[in-house]
């Protein structure tokens, strides 16, 4: 079973999750994935994903790990429903739904997941 991590570039708010065996290996999969540039390895940070519970989250994957599965395992979200304002990092208060959408479990409200580019 390999942990899930949030890898980052430093000094960025992007968060990318890896499923890795431990950080160094979370860190080698993201680049690898990415730009190919082991250059870059001393840029990037990883911390374990924790759930609501301060859990640490697992997963049977190697490498990216999907929204569906993050948010399925409790996955603490970073943004608010669009039509209620319903917070996502307090409780879990969105179903995902494919792709990349969710659904507020307060309002009913379905709105796109706000990935940063």
């Amino acid at each position: 079973m390999n942990r899930v991590y949030r890898v980052s570039y430093k000094g960025e708010g992007t968060y990318y999750t890896v499923g890795a065996e431990s950080r160094n290996q979370a860190l080698s999969s993201y680049i690898t994935e990415t730009s190919g540039d082991g250059w870059e390895y001393i840029n990037y940070r990883a911390s374990l994903a924790r759930d609501y519970n301060g859990k640490t989250i697992s997963t049977e994957k190697y490498g990216n790990v999907d929204m569906d599965e993050l948010m399925s395992k409790g996955y603490m979200t970073w943004w608010e429903c669009a039509e209620c304002g319903a917070d996502g990092n307090k409780a879990p208060a969105f179903d995902y739904i494919p792709i990349d959408k969710y659904k507020c479990k307060k309002c009913g409200y379905v709105g796109e997941i706000p990935f940063s580019e």
